[in-house]
């Protein structure tokens, strides 16, 4: 795993370029909105539902 990390500065290769940059930047954008909208949907609908008979949520 070090070395992973390790590599990529001591080496005069390039790993990524900018269609990786690009590519990371849509994954990242899809993962926060997907995890923004399960925040903002998700948590308040199971809080909802914990206070009826059909969920129970905590120990």
């Amino acid at each position: 795993m070090a070395a992973g990390i390790v590599i990529p500065y001591l080496s005069d290769y390039t790993m990524f370029d900018e269609h990786d940059d690009a590519i990371r930047q849509q994954a990242s954008g899809v993962t926060l909105a997907v995890f923004g909208w399960l925040a903002a949907i998700g948590f308040p609908s199971l809080g909802a539902l914990s206070t009826t008979t059909y969920l129970e949520w905590g120990p």
